[in-house]
This record gives C-alpha cells, sequence and structure tokens, in this order.
C-alpha cells in the first residue's frame, strides 16, 4: 500500500507491475484520476506536481518513464457510471476470453452497484448483489476484490443504527468470503 494512493489501486498497480492482467471497476473515481495516482506514485512526482504545476525536467523525464511503464500493463479501467452487476460480469467474461485473460477483478465500491431486480430491503440488494460477485468469481477462477463503505458516524435514531449495523456487517462478512 502506497502513501497517498488507494489500496485498491497500489494492488492493481501491483498486480500488473508482476505481469498480471487486472479488470478495475472504479464506480466512484474517473479512470484519468486512477492513472494520475498510479503515474504519481511510480515516478515518484507529487499528484500536485503532477497535476497543478509546470513540472521541472527531471520529473517530465519519470513521468515518461512511468507512462511507458504503464503501456505494458494489462490493466482495463472501467469508470462507466451507474453499472449494473450483468454488465460486469459480462465485461468480466470478456476480458477473459481476450488475448490478455484475466487474473484478478476489482470493485470499488460495492454500494454503488445498481441492479435490475427490486428488493424489499437494502440489505436483501446487498446480498443478492455480494452473492453474484462470488458466483462470478468462482465461475471464472479468479479473485475479485470488492470494495465497500462502511458508515463510521454514529446515528441519532436508534432503529436506522441498528439498520446500518446490520448492513454494515453483511458487507463486511460478504467482502471476506469474496476475498479468497
Amino acid at each position: 500500500y502506497f502513501k497517498g494512493i488507494p489500496m485498491d489501486v497500489s494492488l492493481a498497480y501491483e498486480a500488473c507491475k508482476n505481469g498480471k492482467s487486472v479488470l478495475f471497476f472504479s464506480l466512484e473515481m474517473t479512470r484519468e484520476e486512477i492513472v494520475e495516482r498510479i503515474i504519481s506514485n511510480d515516478s515518484k512526482v507529487s499528484l500536485y506536481k503532477f497535476k497543478k504545476s509546470e513540472p521541472d525536467p527531471v520529473d517530465v523525464q519519470k513521468i515518461n518513464k512511468s507512462l511507458n511503464k504503464m503501456k505494458s500493463f494489462k490493466l482495463d479501467i472501467d469508470d462507466t457510471p451507474g453499472i449494473t452487476i450483468d454488465m460486469i460480469q459480462t465485461k468480466a467474461l470478456q476480458k477473459q476470453k481476450s488475448e490478455e485473460g484475466l487474473d484478478m477483478i476489482i470493485i470499488d465500491y460495492l454500494q454503488l452497484i445498481k441492479t435490475t431486480t427490486s428488493f424489499r430491503s437494502r440489505q436483501e440488494e446487498v446480498a443478492d448483489i455480494s452473492r453474484s460477485i462470488k458466483l462470478l468469481a468462482k465461475s471464472l477462477k479468479v479473485p475479485v476484490m470488492v470494495l465497500v463503505q462502511l458508515n463510521t458516524k454514529i446515528v441519532k435514531k436508534a432503529r436506522y443504527q441498528q439498520k446500518m449495523i446490520f448492513e454494515n456487517l453483511l458487507l463486511s462478512l460478504k467482502t471476506l468470503i469474496l476475498l479468497f
């Protein structure tokens, strides 16, 4: 895990650096933001200097070296807003059948995946998404890393707090199952 770079991006970078093929679904950051963070981290040029100011010639060399390294990466970043689990499954299957193959899937993050089915509760919806992702990992025989966002704020209404604790616990348990 690198300072200033999210854990999921760091893991994708390390996997690609080691020749693995990664399919990264980013439902929060754009493709450009992820690539900027990888290049900034790899080149050791601060993200601020990389994005906001004119880098000095040494920094430009470092950035170009990182860009060239990234060209060899087997990293597909999908930042489609409102992506559904069906779309994720289709894209993963296409990637696996491609020449590069597929070694790992990263999804950031679970709560932003859309469903096409209506459910009685958020817990049922999350459970269905988790189950679908687990079946995807099993059928493709690849690890799937799914990030979740846990609500850590103290909620005043007890019923809402209990519901959030249950949902967060459910997400944590499902995530642990998916990381294999």
